[in-house]
This record gives structure tokens, sequence and C-alpha cells, in this order.
């Protein structure tokens, strides 16, 4: 076991850190026993971190750290019908295992995040796109984890039903070090993949039409244009004519990236009025494409997936239910754009990439922000890590989605953090989703002291000062 003390932590996109009293990275599941015992006798708590990539404050702690990047192994069954994964396996990886045998999860996962590790993908609700998919966590069908007590469990939904299953498809790392899932696959499927640029008043008025007439939708929207990015995509029988992730090789805008990247940052951070100048530009060199591709090739705008990817984007989302007719949907634009134009009238611009939305149907999960909802739209804001602002404007836009949207709820990967109250805020969405988590946490027992809670998730689920469990 590889242990390294006093180390700070920080995520992905630099937003959160931490100092844990010792990062490990163990090999086996009996190094993760020792560290847990040790963990108990020293009276420490335990977390677990992924990639970092999530924005949110989930991970930091004072007590031991464990980093599963040893646990990354992944097989199939003899049926092709179940996968067992380790935590460590990263998004591209698993593409690329689904690829060499054929089979997917068609709640698109594909984020442009190609490093994050499908263990924090699943532990924190990604959703995933698809109007009639569930989201991403839904897939899980087992879970092997080691408790509170050192103990290794195996939990399955034919064995242990589905009210346990859909409390540790979603667990916050709250329920142990968990080892490997398995996960539902079905055959591999083609899809048709259509992106195009189209005025912002058009659609919003058909996204009804949009978001229901197509298996996956969604729409990008950079400030200050009068455009907007729309990709839709539905299953095909035709040949594939893009294999891979990326777009085809475009040499100018290539070019045009790699001689105007830094300049565009550099202006974001220091010359911010400039900002509706460079998302206009950065708009029309996004490039419209139409091809057929596997669903796991499918992704959320393969150019704003390398935006994010490369200029470390911050993050926040709030999920929320839509109505019959969309008004939902367009009223949450609306609230965005009229808070760009008002910091705007103060001179600043602290929205300097997308407005994005996604659609999915729901989620069964305890914690999912998608549960409980006829169809779903999550509504997410992205800015440059380096933003003046962008925390105090990113709380303000949300605190206002909140207050408007129906069913809202926060993201447990992206920053909450910047939403004002944001821990009555949370209690108030999730209400008696969390009551709930934690009763059936406790029924299970596998964490009765808490130990696996830090300070933060302590506070939201009002566990402080607590080691019963949540009763």
């Amino acid at each position: 076991m590889n242990r390294m003390t006093a180390q700070i932590w920080q995520n992905w996109a630099g937003n959160v850190t931490g100092t844990p009293a010792a990062i490990s990275t163990p090999r086996t599941q009996d190094d993760i026993k020792e560290i847990i015992q040790q963990a108990r006798r020293e009276n420490k708590k335990v977390r677990v971190a992924g990639s970092g990539h999530s924005w949110g404050p989930l991970v930091p702690t004072d007590g031991y750290l464990i980093r599963l990047q040893h646990f990354a192994d992944v097989s199939i069954n003899a049926g092709k019908t179940i996968v067992t994964l380790g935590p460590a396996v990263t998004v591209d990886q698993l593409a690329q295992f689904f690829l060499d045998h054929d089979v997917c999860v068609p709640s698109s996962v594909g984020i442009g995040l190609g490093e994050a590790t499908m263990g924090g993908v699943f532990s924190t609700g990604c959703h995933g796109s698809g109007i009639e998919m569930p989201s991403v966590s839904d897939w899980i069908v087992g879970v092997e984890l080691i408790d509170a007590n050192g103990e290794v469990r195996t939990y399955s939904q034919d064995k242990d039903g589905v009210r346990v299953m859909n409390m540790l498809r979603l667990s916050l790392g709250m329920c142990g070090v968990i080892t490997a899932f398995q996960i539902r696959v079905q055959p591999m499927f083609n899809v048709h993949v259509v992106e195009s640029k189209e005025s912002v008043a058009s659609t919003l008025a058909g996204l009804k039409e949009l978001v229901m007439g197509n298996a996956y939708a969604e729409v990008s929207w950079m400030p200050f244009n009068d455009q907007i990015w729309v990709q839709k995509a539905n299953v095909t029988d035709l040949p594939i004519t893009r294999d891979g992730f990326t777009p085809p090789a475009n040499p100018f805008r290539d070019k045009l990236y790699a001689a105007g990247s830094a300049l565009a940052l550099d202006a974001l951070e220091t010359t911010p009025e400039m900002t509706p100048d460079i998302l206009r530009t950065s708009f029309q060199m996004l490039d419209p494409g139409n091809y057929v591709s596997k669903i796991t090739h499918y992704l959320h705008c393969a150019d704003y997936g390398f935006l994010l990817d490369r200029y470390r984007l911050l993050d926040i989302e709030v999920v929320f239910e839509i109505d019959k007719s969309f008004d939902t949907v367009r009223r949450a634009f609306a609230i965005a754009a009229e808070k760009v134009e008002e910091w705007q009238k103060n001179g600043k611009y602290p929205l300097n990439s997308t407005l994005g939305f996604r659609f999915i149907k729901n989620s069964d999960a305890t914690l999912s922000s998608c549960r409980g909802n006829t169809y779903t739209c999550m509504a997410e804001i992205f800015s440059y890590h380096k933003t003046d602002e962008w925390a105090i404007f990113a709380g303000e836009l949300v605190h206002a989605w909140m207050k408007e949207l129906p069913r809202a709820r926060l993201h447990w990967a992206k920053a909450f953090q910047y939403v004002p109250d944001n821990v009555a805020a949370i209690r108030e969405a999730f209400g008696s989703q969390l009551t709930e988590f934690l009763e059936i946490r406790r029924e299970v027992g596998v964490d009765p002291d808490n130990l696996f809670v830090n300070d933060v998730l302590a506070e939201l689920f009002g566990l402080a000062g607590r080691a019963d469990g949540g009763r």
C-alpha cells in the first residue's frame, strides 16, 4: 500500500481543495480494510476520490483519503448482459470496452471528459441523456463494497431488492468503499446525429417537438449569440460514418484553436469586456455535423467537450421537471439570459462559455435529482475556471432557478456550494429523499458511526456529531 501523508488534494478544475491526514492508493481489498481499521483506531474519517472531475465539496476530509486507481478491472458475463467494473475505470476505457464487446448503456454518457472515473459518475448521479432514458446510475444492478467494519459486502438487485439498490446506486461515498459495480448492458446500436445552428427564438418555440420527437436532443447557447447549437440523434440501421469521439479534422479551425486559445483565455481573465466578441467568434467556429455513429461515440457536442477538457471549465447545474408545454424550459433560459444582461449592464461577464439543456426521463435512485419526475431537464452553465465573480453569478442564477422551476434540485457533482444558503436549499429541495436514504443506509448497517461522512455531508444530512448512521 502506498501512503503519502499531509498532502493537499485538489479537484481537476481547481475550485475544491482539502488537506487529508493521508492519501492512500491501496492495491487490494486487504489494504482498504487496513486503512479503515486504522481510521477507526484514530477516530478519523475516510473518503474516496476518483479523478476529481466534479465541482462540489464531496471529497475533502481531514481524515484518510483513498484513491482507487488500482481498481480498474472490467469484464463481461457470457451472455453479454452484465459488465463488472472497478471504480477507477474511466469513461474512455469503459467506452472502448463497450466497443470491443459490441454492448452499450443507452443513456448516452459521452461527456467530453474521458479521464473521469466511473465510480464518480455513478456515485454522484450523473445523468447522461435520452428523453426516454433513466440516469446512468440506474443501470447498476450490483455493488461490491467494504463497510465501516472492514467487511466485504456484495449487493445485487435480485438478492437485496430494488429499495436497497436504489440507495446504493447514488450513495455519495456514504456507504463504504465501493470496489466494483455491476451494470446491465444492451447490444450496441447506431444513431444518426444531426447538429445545427438555429435561431434562439425558433428553437425555444419548438422545444417540445425537438425533445419529444427525437431519442436524444440537447441545446447549448453561448451568450451574446442570436443562434443556438442544436444536437439531436435517433436510432438507425444506417452504416457508420464517424468512428470515434472527435469530429473530422478541420485544419483551419484547429489552427485557430491552437493560435487563439491562449489569447482568448487571457482576454476572458484580463479584459472581460471582450467576452461577447470572443463568444460570437467561438460559436462561429463550431462545425455542425451530420453523421452516423455508435451510441457510445455520441458526445454532448464534441467541440464543446473539447472546450470543457482543455479550459477546465467550472460547472453548476439545476435539475427540474418539464411541464407538458415545455414552458419551464423556456423560463429557465429566460432567467439565465436576463441574468447575463443584468450583469452586462454593470460591465461584468461571468458566463463566458455555455448555457446547456439536456433531457432524460427520470431516475429511481433514492438521492437522484431526477427522482419522481415525469420528464426531466438539466440546466447547466460553464465558465472558464479563472473567471472573476463566477461563483457569485452562478449562485444568483441557481437561486433564481430553484425559486421558480418545478421540483428543482441541484446536481450533486456540480458546484452547489456557491448557492446562497445551500444547506437549507438542498434540504428543502430533496426533502424526504434525504431521510429515506439515511433510513435504508441505517437498516443495512454499512456505516453506523458515519465513518464515511465528511463535514459537508454531515451538515447536509443532519449528521454532525452523530454516530447512529442517521437514525
